[in-house]
């Protein structure tokens, strides 16, 4: 749960949570658009219109951190390719000291 928290939450929830979150996300979509009174959309989700500011507030936040930029996951590269990347395996010590960079110096 730890790389996306939103999505397992959303995953873990039963089917009738996830409709009546979709329904909830629809009538406040609806209530910011103007579309609908805070009365009417307390009458839709059969809440009282103080919980429609509520969760308004509360949809606002999660919104704002789901648009956040997210961390993006540093793969583990294996430690050969870490010795490749650092140099060519053709490259001794000495052509890198001398300037070579993994050419020949003859």
């Amino acid at each position: 749960m730890a790389r996306r928290p939103l999505r397992a939450l959303w995953e873990a929830a039963s089917e009738e949570d996830r409709t009546k979150a979709h329904q909830r996300c629809t009538v406040m979509l609806e209530y910011w658009l103007g579309r609908i009174s805070k009365a009417q959309a307390a009458e839709k989700l059969q809440i009282p219109q103080i919980r429609v500011h509520q969760l308004s507030q509360q949809a606002l936040s999660g919104m704002g951190v789901a648009l956040l930029k997210q961390p993006r996951t540093r793969v583990a590269m294996p430690a050969s390719a870490e010795r490749s990347a650092a140099r060519p395996e053709s490259a001794t010590a000495e052509d890198y000291r001398a300037g070579a960079g993994g050419e020949s110096v003859a």
